[in-house]
């Protein structure tokens, strides 16, 4: 949907679709994105390091998804 997404809008000059799991790809990244957009379910926490670490050193943005139960949406 991600790169449908962008063919649509035109801006393939602008994203950078990696695929696959960012543990096996994308090293040659590591720095460099200036967002990172993070579509594990229910939690993506125990990759966060990882996707800190596509982060250009002047910093960016991470898109971060999580499925709460109920009890936790209070905090």
């Amino acid at each position: 949907f991600l790169r449908m997404n962008v063919n649509e809008n035109k801006v393939q000059h602008l994203v950078h679709v990696l695929e696959g799991d960012n543990r096996m790809v994308g090293n040659d990244l590591v720095g460099k994105a200036s967002r990172v957009l993070m579509g594990y379910i229910p939690t993506p926490v125990s990759f966060l390091p990882r996707a800190l670490s596509f982060l250009r050193p002047e910093g960016g943005i991470i898109h971060y998804h999580y499925v709460c139960e109920e009890d936790e949406r209070e905090s």
